[in-house]
């Protein structure tokens, strides 16, 4: 082995070589043998007490006295007796061989890791993509050490890769940085910006223009701190979230909970004080997955239905369980349960779990009705269950009542890659109106003989009182003729011309808005809230907003009825 003076200090040198000893053999002759790989120093000791491996199978020959030190993970781990610990010993190996350790993480991440762990000369990482990985690993092995030592190069990188900065700065807590990243931000968008006006480009408003890929697993909320910061200057807190309101959430109705002829208990093994008195054949009949748990109760060898209905326990809580059960039953939309719809996440969960297919369309229902009355939160809840048709049902809703930019308790537990598009899509849909409104001339009122005539609406107004109404309907023409009688004068035109003048209009904004479209990221795993971020891209300086890659759907803006 080298001397250390002799050993460089840059990126690993990979060294390939037999699998040692310690090393679980492959399972038969005719799988080819596949090698390991030893990291470059100081992690080739061979006086190293434990090995960690990585994904793409690069062991590391470390000292778990080191290891102790920084890390609480493994300080924990190690902590443990030695029979608990996740590791593999060799068949016929020395009772002297470390025992090994798998990681997820891949030789070069862990490499850096690992090293800002050691008592060595380090070379502070000059991408925001390199230290954005450091600090995952850091944060998931409890490294504080390596955590804070991140802080400086990140710091020197506020000027060249600003949003970048501020990303990494909001998703691991460094509120001064990503206030000084903020900062940098503002200035340079006083010099640059012209104003948010409606026929500005998307990427030129205030967010379209301050946004970068590596914001996509940041809060919504400090995205939108961010665009209220560079547009007014008013300094707040980006990371930590806002101080909430916690929502009420309505009286549950435990429907079909003690029938009398019931043969079959439901509880949840929350033990939250419930027992559901239901049917099996019922419940057999409107689940396959529940039916499977049931015969397996009839099957138990200690099972006795002479004395009592046997007792099915389910982890989900009774709130949860009450609701799928009472969709087991038939039963109208007037009929079912009340719930609260943040719970339609977790219900759509154990109904994908349970397989209960007439409750998916109840739940998507039942989110509709409460659109009007909260269309951001309906927002998240189907985007949360990729539901991309009530997407745009609510962002619709959102853009006509033009509150994309107020502030919701749920934008701290949602991504800022999903807030993003509705900030877009909000800008393009009142742009299309707006341009139509411009060139149209809304109705006038008369005040009187010898008064000159008033509008009735501004232009924009008018355009969307028009764009919220369904032209189609003849009722609905004829009421807004009606309401105005004889006072309502459109280009002092009778009243035929005028239904026909605004069916012209309705259908040319119909088609405009027609052509937007709503861009989702792709599908995530249903019930994942918050997820991780990874690896950022390479995009540099100020954010000129994302493009469609192919991989979102694209979602037509249709007007709902």
């Amino acid at each position: 082995m080298q001397s250390d003076t002799d050993k460089p200090l840059g990126s690993p040198v990979l060294e390939m070589v037999t699998p040692p000893s310690t090393l679980l053999p492959l399972p038969t002759s005719n799988v080819p043998q596949v090698k390991e790989t030893i990291a470059q120093y100081p992690f080739d000791d061979a006086s190293a007490d434990i090995i960690l491996r990585t994904s793409d199978r690069i062991v590391f020959n470390v000292h778990k006295v080191i290891l102790s030190y920084a890390s609480g993970f493994f300080r924990d781990m190690f902590s443990l007796n030695q029979s608990a610990l996740t590791c593999s010993q060799g068949s016929g190996s020395s009772q002297e061989s470390p025992p090994v350790v798998d990681v997820a993480e891949n030789g070069e991440i862990l490499y850096e890791v690992l090293h800002w762990c050691y008592p060595l000369p380090h070379t502070e990482p000059k991408a925001p993509e390199k230290i954005n990985m450091i600090l995952d690993a850091a944060v998931k092995y409890d490294m504080a050490g390596v955590i804070s030592s991140m802080f400086r190069p990140l710091r020197d990188l506020r000027e060249t890769h600003t949003l970048q900065v501020f990303a990494i700065a909001c998703r691991f807590g460094f509120e001064d940085l990503a206030g000084d990243a903020a900062s940098v931000l503002r200035t340079r968008w006083e010099k640059e910006c012209s104003g948010d006006k409606w026929d500005t480009p998307w990427g030129s408003t205030t967010a379209g223009g301050n946004y970068a890929s590596e914001m996509a697993h940041i809060r919504a909320a400090s995205y939108l701190r961010l665009v209220r910061f560079v547009r007014t200057g008013e300094r707040t807190a980006f990371c930590e979230p806002a101080d909430q309101e916690a929502s009420p959430s309505g009286p549950y109705s435990i429907k079909y909970i003690l029938h009398p002829d019931a043969d079959l208990t439901i509880r949840s093994q929350l033990n939250d004080g419930f027992d559901f008195k239901v049917h099996r054949q019922i419940i057999s009949f409107s689940s396959s997955t529940l039916k499977e748990k049931i015969l397996s109760l009839q099957d138990a060898p200690d099972s006795d239905d002479s004395q009592r209905p046997p007792v099915l326990e389910l982890p989900e809580s009774s709130a949860i369980i009450s609701t799928l059960l009472a969709l087991c039953y038939p039963s109208d939309d007037q009929d079912a349960p009340y719930f609260d719809p943040s719970d339609i996440p977790a219900l759509v969960v154990a109904t994908q779990k349970y397989q209960l297919k007439r409750a998916i369309p109840f739940f998507k229902r039942h989110l509709q009705k409460h659109t009007a009355a909260d269309p951001f939160k309906a927002y998240c809840i189907a985007v949360r269950c990729n539901w991309r048709d009530e997407a745009r049902h609510a962002a619709i809703h959102i853009a006509r009542l033009q509150v994309e930019e107020r502030y919701h308790s749920m934008m701290e537990s949602f991504d800022a890659r999903h807030y993003y598009p509705l900030l877009k899509f909000c800008h393009e849909y009142r742009r299309e109106v707006t341009n139509v409104a411009s060139k149209s001339n809304p109705p006038t009122v008369s005040n009187g003989p010898g008064v000159p005539e008033a509008r009735a609406w501004s232009s924009l107004d008018w355009m969307w009182k028009l764009v919220g109404s369904d032209i189609r309907d003849a009722t609905w023409a004829l009421s807004f003729y009606a309401s105005y009688r004889s006072s309502l004068n459109y280009y002092n035109r009778d009243r035929e011309d005028m239904l026909s003048r605004l069916n012209v209009l309705h259908s040319d904004i119909s088609e405009r808005l027609n052509k937007l479209v709503l861009e989702i990221p792709g599908d995530d795993e249903l019930g994942q809230w918050r997820s991780s971020m990874k690896s950022p891209g390479t995009g540099k300086g100020k954010g000129k907003g994302r493009k469609g890659n192919g991989k979102g759907k694209m979602i037509a803006a249709n007007p709902p009825p």
